[in-house]
This record gives structure tokens, sequence and C-alpha cells, in this order.
């Protein structure tokens, strides 16, 4: 039976609870807030320490592993959870040393991959320049956008977000099968400064044909979090990719996140040649 979550939903004020240091795409607090609905995302206090749990439809709630330094401090945080929210206690996502932590408090406990949750990590300089024989195909859809429509990209800045809000209806409009998504673009939009967040349209003749939602997530890798364009432009996908890419040359990497288990989504991430993968595991206590 699922266990009703106690606790407090997340606010945008818990950005404090979540800075900008981790490379886990999940942990980025973006990512967080705008999905703290869909994912039922709450705020438990556990010993004293604040930790993150949440379910999404019918399975079983996860917490993310709780922010203590020592072991047996951790160990004391999760055997509070496990108290409040019963057992098992899912811990996800873990990277190895997370999962490394999770094996000398629990021996026993049962770890899984979690492959649909892995993030692709691309090197920035290959994704906003396309250059090598493995970017071929990627490239003629450039170059046929460019000879086939009268375009132009918008880097959006403060006073450019009502053209990225119209931007967001008018895709939306084209392709309305996602509304949670919708609804959580909106809430970008919404908080767009006080996260921090990045963004790019792309026009055909004046009208918005893609757009994409990004992030300096921490150090040297930036984070995209929404990437949206109507595909009746051929290669409108490739081009905002690329362009988007080109905003973040200052760092060295790209995170694009999970490709949530679906093929054809798995598909298109491995074709742009990820450099490397962050790499999650499940734990079950």
């Amino acid at each position: 039976m699922q266990a009703t979550l106690t606790g407090r939903e997340v606010l945008l004020s818990d950005k404090q609870y979540f800075p900008k240091r981790s490379p886990i795409s999940f942990e980025n607090f973006t990512n967080i807030y705008m999905w703290r609905k869909v994912m039922n995302y709450r705020l438990l206090t556990a010993e004293g320490i604040p930790c993150l749990v949440g379910h999404y439809g019918n399975h079983p709630t996860f917490c993310f592993l709780p922010d203590v330094e020592e072991d047996e401090a951790l160990r004391t945080v999760l055997e509070g959870l496990r108290r409040e929210i019963g057992s098992p206690l899912l811990l996800r996502p873990l990277d190895s040393a997370k999962l490394e932590r999770v094996k000398r408090l629990y021996p026993d406990a049962e770890i899984v991959e979690a492959r649909s949750m892995h993030d692709y990590i691309y090197l920035q300089s290959d994704l906003s320049t396309l250059i090598g024989n493995r970017f071929h195909q990627k490239r003629n859809h450039i170059n046929n956008f460019e000879k086939k429509y009268n375009w132009e990209y918008v880097s959006v800045t403060s006073d450019k977000i009502p053209q990225l809000r119209e931007a967001a209806a008018h895709l939306f409009s084209v392709d309305d099968r996602l509304p949670d998504e919708y609804d959580a673009i909106l809430d970008c939009l919404d908080h767009f400064e006080e996260l921090e967040l990045m963004a790019g349209i792309l026009l055909v003749d004046g009208t918005p044909v893609a757009y994409s939602i990004g992030e300096v997530m921490c150090d040297d890798t930036a984070l995209i979090h929404i990437e949206k364009a109507d595909r009746s432009f051929d290669g409108a996908y490739t081009m905002i990719n690329k362009l988007f890419a080109g905003e973040f040359g200052k760092c060295t990497y790209i995170n694009r996140e999970e490709d949530m288990g679906i093929p054809g989504l798995r598909k298109a991430k491995l074709s742009y040649h990820p450099v490397r993968m962050g790499e999650y595991s499940i734990a079950k206590i």
C-alpha cells in the first residue's frame, strides 16, 4: 500500500537546501521545483535534517539520499525516514559514491541499476560545433534548415521572457499531449530569474518553431531542462540543440538528462555521442 506522505510541499525558498554543486540532474533544484507536482515531492524532517521524498503515480515512495556527512549520522536519519514512511525504503538516484555509502551502512540492501535515469553528458564543443564524421548527418539537417527557412535565433534575456512565454504557448498548441510538462514549463517561466535560467528561441518568419531552457548546474557543466520544437520544420530540433549549446561556452560539459526508458528518446540522445553517462542505481533497504 502506498504511504500517505506527510511533510510539506517544496517551495521556491527551499532552493537553499539544494546548492549548485551536485552533478546529478535529479538533484538540481530547478528539476525538483518544476516537477514537484508530478512527482509529489515533499520535504520531511528526520532527526532535524530536511529530506526529499516523492512518488510518481502508483510507484512506491522513494527518497533522495539526505545530505549528511558522517555515516552513522546518515544511518540515524535513514532510520528516521523509514519510521516515517515505512519499509522498504527506496533510495534514488545513487551515483557510485552514494551507492558505496549505502552499501557500507546496509550490506544487505537490494541494488538495481536505474538505466532509464542515467544522465547523458556531452562535450559542449561537440554539441555547439557538430564537427567530425560522427555528426555528418546532423550537419546536413542544419544546412537544410538554413537553406530552407528564413530563421532567427533569440537569446532570452529578462526583457524577452514574454516572448519565451509566447513560444511555449505556441508550441504547446502544436503538440498538447503533455499538459503536465507544459505546467512545469510555466513554473520555470514564472520564476525564470530566481531559478537562474537561460533560454533560446528559434524563429522562422517571426514565428517560434523551437525553444530550449537550461542553466549552469555546477562548476563546468550546463544542464538542459527543456527542448521543444515543431517537427513539421525539418531540422528544428537539431538547430535549437546546436544554437543553445553555444550559449554555454564557459562550460566543458552539457548534461541533457535522462531518456526515461523511451526507445526513441534513447536513440536520439545516443545519436549525439555522449562523452560519458551519469550512471545511477536504486537501493532498497
